[in-house]
């Protein structure tokens, strides 16, 4: 059997890249494998309008690895079952960057986290954008949990955690409310 040239270059290439095939395999396998402490199921608290009334929303996110390794969210409403959102989770400087998108119609939303402290507590607290059922775009406060909260409790932080800035004209997280 003749060996040609481009097997000869694929040999050497495969050759050289051995080292560092092995090494993304290993790494892979750890991310892939290693469990993160944001894995299982979270409880967001937020609120939306509805036939221009204010709404509380509670929803679970299941937060699993992806096959590539990185952090996939899928959310449930169980009084709007057929709402249902997916979205990646990127990191910036100690927040969390989620970008939702409509599984069963074509929505996106985004919401901005600060990232959780292991150890420290089992909350994440930011805004979100979005669009309300009537349309209209909005910003709001939520709060995403490990364990389920008192309803009436999470309504009061969220009513009190943000505020209008009217220097820079836009809505902010109170600090120490934001950051508990």
């Amino acid at each position: 059997m003749d060996i040609t040239w481009i097997q000869t270059i694929l040999g050497v290439l495969v050759g050289w890249q051995l080292p560092n095939i092995y090494q993304f395999l290993k790494y892979w396998l750890y991310l892939r494998w290693k469990q993160h402490i944001l894995e299982g199921d979270w409880h967001c608290y937020h609120y939306s309008g509805e036939n221009n009334i204010c709404v509380f929303r509670h929803e679970i996110w299941s937060i699993t690895r992806s096959p590539l390794g990185g952090l996939v969210i899928c959310t449930a409403d169980h009084e709007r079952p057929k709402l249902i959102y997916t979205a990646k989770v990127k990191y910036e400087k100690g927040y969390l960057l989620l970008d939702f998108n409509g599984v069963n119609h074509p929505e996106e939303w985004q919401a901005r986290l600060n990232e959780l402290i292991p150890g420290n507590n089992s909350q994440m607290r930011g805004l979100m954008v979005a669009v309300d059922f009537d349309r209209n775009s909005y910003s709001t406060p939520l709060i995403v949990a490990e364990s389920e909260l008192p309803h009436e409790e999470v309504k009061g932080i969220l009513r009190n955690m943000s505020c209008f800035d009217e220097k820079t004209l836009s809505l902010r997280l109170k600090n120490a409310l934001a950051n508990n």
